[in-house]
């Protein structure tokens, strides 16, 4: 096989390196423009980082460019000595000195012993635990019988009993404060590219994403979980963004119970928005997976 030449070699890494930090730099350059654009603190935190890392990429990519520059043809050089077999004149021709191996011995496992098995499902099905502060993963029943929807009628009140108010000064949230139709993706980001009303138990976190306006910084405001209408994840908060623009909740599980979904969305104690999503076994045939 014929083998590069130490120079071709290194053109050939520098190359490499010189596209990875081009890259990196277009997408932190990128990043950097959807983080002014986006709309309250939080949103910028999580954008900001991106960027970060995407600089330490290329940063990477730059310092390894130089050491290559500067040490690779004499490192290429060795190995490429190193490598090739000494030669020593036999008769009229040059013939490489032989090279003694020891044999391979192969063991071929019985197929019995080879074979893994591996369970269908997750054994871990303990329940998650509560836990304090703000937000609040709330405990669950070990058993329950998912109903069609959430039984409870009428306006939508938030469990004070179960929330942790903030500590900063309240500030009365506006009577004109709206929330628009809510959406729940799996995806961070919005408009929802991948919004639906039905989703796998699979482990994964999703996203209940909505338009707002007419907040005040510094107003608490909830954001509440329901599973077959109990209460089972409360975000209570003094919001921190803008007056208008969109905002989210966010909810994990490493495998999520079947049941019937609901977030609902307060500005202090008054409901403004709710959302009900499912998680099935079988997703409906005309709903694309998430």
């Amino acid at each position: 096989m014929p083998r590069l030449a130490p120079e071709v070699s290194v053109g050939l890494v520098l190359v490499v390196l010189g596209l990875g930090a081009a890259i990196s730099l277009l997408a932190a350059l990128r990043a950097q423009r959807r983080a002014g654009q986006l709309p309250f603190y939080a949103l910028r935190r999580r954008a900001s980082s991106r960027v970060n890392r995407y600089l330490y990429a290329a940063g990477a990519f730059f310092l390894t460019s130089v050491f290559v520059t500067l040490f690779g043809r004499q490192i290429l050089g060795q190995t490429a000595a190193t490598i090739a077999p000494p030669i020593f004149p036999t008769g009229n021709r040059l013939v490489p000195t032989s090279v003694t191996t020891n044999p391979v011995v192969e063991t071929r496992l019985p197929e019995a012993a080879a074979t893994l098995t591996f369970s269908a499902t997750p054994t871990d099905t303990s329940p998650p635990t509560l836990t304090s502060g703000s937000p609040t993963r709330l405990p669950e029943a070990i058993t329950f019988t998912p109903s069609a929807t959430p039984t409870e009628t009428g306006t939508p009140q938030l469990p004070v009993a179960l929330v942790t108010p903030i500590l900063s000064p309240t500030i009365t949230p506006p009577a004109e404060a709206v929330v628009g139709p809510l959406s729940i993706t799996p995806l961070f980001d919005y408009p929802a590219r991948r919004a639906s009303d039905y989703f796998d138990p699979s482990g994964k976190t999703l996203f209940a994403v909505f338009e707002y306006n007419n907040f005040a910084p510094g107003m608490q405001w909830s954001a509440v979980w329901y599973r077959d209408a109990a209460p089972i994840f409360i975000e209570t908060l003094a919001w921190d963004g803008e007056t208008g623009g969109w905002g989210f909740s966010e909810l994990a599980y490493e495998q999520w119970p079947l049941g019937v979904y609901e977030v609902r969305i307060f500005a202090g104690d008054r409901w403004l928005r709710s959302k009900i999503f499912y998680i099935v076994e079988v997703l409906p045939t005309d709903t694309p997976p998430p």
